[in-house]
């Protein structure tokens, strides 16, 4: 089968992370092909058995839908919604990194997903990490966690509340 290039780049997100909402493999396609045809493009890869598309999800066959990335690239898609340089699965404890310009230098940003009552591990994962153009986002169950969490790297927290994400300094 001879692919374009928007279905190559989705089939590339797709390995990289695993399952999408279609919203956002759309939005993450045209942010680099504009003139591409997001309908086209899903629906010839479903048709040969590439993809599945399921419920407003997309994935790679055998793949499971995981919400931490889900929500990870949702923040990122908020904070960056014009170009993002580049995006890989995070390791732990961060379930994404992505790249972006800022002050005229590319930043490091890292979704950090902090379940209630393990802030103190990810404190300690954290723990002389570079900070040099860095920005970890930590993703937070309560708003409670919030004086648990202790770095020195630039940071920011959200908080989703049925389908909203909240942004706290």
């Amino acid at each position: 089968m001879f692919l374009s290039k928007p279905q190559k780049e989705l089939l590339e997100i797709l390995k990289q992370v695993g399952s999408l909402k279609e919203l956002q493999a759309k939005k993450l396609i045209e942010m680099k092909y504009a003139k591409s045809n997001w309908e086209t493009t899903a629906h010839q890869l479903a048709c040969n058995g590439k993809i599945y598309r399921e419920q407003g999800y997309i994935t790679l066959p055998n793949q499971s839908i995981d919400q931490d990335i889900i929500n990870a690239v949702d923040i990122m898609l908020l904070i960056e919604s014009c170009h993002i340089e580049i995006f890989i699965k995070g390791t732990k404890p961060f379930s994404l990194t992505f790249f972006r310009q800022r002050e005229h230098k590319l930043w490091r940003y890292d979704i950090c997903p902090v379940p209630v009552g393990k802030e103190m591990i990810i404190c300690a994962l954290l723990e002389g990490i570079n900070c040099k153009y860095r920005t970890i986002v930590f993703l937070l169950e309560k708003l409670e966690q919030r004086p648990c969490i202790d770095t020195v790297c630039d940071h920011c927290f959200v908080q989703k509340s049925a389908h909203t994400y909240h942004f706290y300094k």
